[in-house]
């Protein structure tokens, strides 16, 4: 579904590093496998991936949970943290900088359109029939009808939060 949302968008690629590999997925081995396959493949004109040009991308109400995910703080000591508003997320960061010192210094804030959209709502709302309206590009919508996802007889699990991450 991630190759049809971004068909078109010449800037974007579709990382299969999570997809290729066995076990659980969390997000500090993915930056280390792709800053490792990044710097293999390129030479040092084409520059490589520091700590300091890294930054992985997660809405703010992803920030809220940061601390239960796994190794919080080796994932702070290889990427800067690309944070985007979330409309009703408003993260207390003198808490979260009680848990994770160094968050501060790795936090950027990203101002964006506000967008009232997030995957585990839209799964939600499949799920029940609701109508989606142009929150998923016409491909992707397309898919899901196809191969019968987030069906209104399926059930939606549970997860903790930072589980897959």
């Amino acid at each position: 579904m991630v190759s049809l949302a971004i068909a078109g968008y010449p800037y974007f690629e579709l990382s299969r590093v999570d997809i290729d590999r066995e076990g659980p997925h969390y997000s500090v081995d993915m930056i280390r496998i792709l800053r490792g396959k990044y710097n293999r493949s390129h030479n040092s004109r084409a520059g490589y991936l520091t700590v300091e040009n890294t930054f992985f991308i997660l809405g703010a109400d992803s920030l809220i949970d940061l601390p239960t995910w796994h190794k919080p703080n080796h994932l702070l000591e290889l990427c800067q943290l690309a944070v985007v508003n979330r409309t009703d997320y408003k993260p207390d960061l003198a808490q979260l900088t009680q848990i994770l010192p160094e968050l501060p210094k790795k936090i950027h804030w990203v101002s964006t359109p506000t967008l009232s959209i997030s995957a585990t709502d839209l799964r939600k709302k499949l799920a029940v029939g609701a109508d989606v309206g142009d929150e998923l590009t016409d491909s992707v919508k397309m898919y899901i009808l196809e191969h019968g996802l987030y069906q209104k007889a399926c059930s939606i699990s549970y997860h903790p939060p930072g589980m897959f991450e």
